[in-house]
């Protein structure tokens, strides 16, 4: 850690008489300075040229000064002073802070259409369980996470209890 890197030996370049003044070198190096001292030498003077833009001015110009004919009825709007019709409000009220509302005003309100099908979908993704979000990460067992799956067991065994797709999923096929 504390010892110096060794030092790389660079290839040594050929500086003698023939490389440096090479005939293609001196030509190139003469074009270069030609092109160099073409842009530095000063410009002529120009004539005075005004670089100022006009003075900004505004008018209004009418881009349909006849009025226009529809079915040979000439259409001509009622003359009104538009911005100046425009009233400002002498006195602004208070706002009126509303209280939070009640739990059960909010848990039994009446429902309507959107409430019924947000309802069908939530109750839908409880039914399959978390099994639909999580499979795709393989983060579920082979047995699952599926509430339907079971309360369907618990209904079948209830009204049917010698059904045969009962005895078939307590021997573990269709599961």
């Amino acid at each position: 850690l504390g010892r110096p890197l060794p030092r790389r030996r660079l290839p040594r370049r050929d500086f003698g008489a023939n490389r440096l003044l090479s005939p293609h070198r001196l030509s190139v190096m003469l074009a270069t300075s030609l092109l160099c001292g073409a842009f530095m030498l000063p410009r002529p003077p120009q004539p005075h040229v005004s670089t100022r833009a006009p003075p900004l001015c505004m008018k209004v110009v009418d881009l349909f000064p006849d009025a226009p004919t529809v079915g040979g009825i000439q259409v001509v709007p009622k003359p009104s002073s538009f911005p100046d019709a425009l009233d400002a409000p002498t006195v602004a009220k208070a706002a009126t802070i509303t209280p939070f509302p009640d739990v059960a005003d909010v848990i039994f309100a009446p429902t309507g259409g959107s409430d019924l099908v947000a309802a069908l979908f939530v109750g839908t993704a409880l039914l399959l369980g978390p099994d639909f979000l999580l499979a795709p990460a393989g983060l579920v067992s082979s047995r699952g996470i599926r509430p339907g799956y079971a309360l369907e067991g618990v209904v079948g065994e209830l009204a049917t209890p010698d059904a045969q797709w009962l005895r078939d999923r307590r021997g573990g096929a269709g599961g």
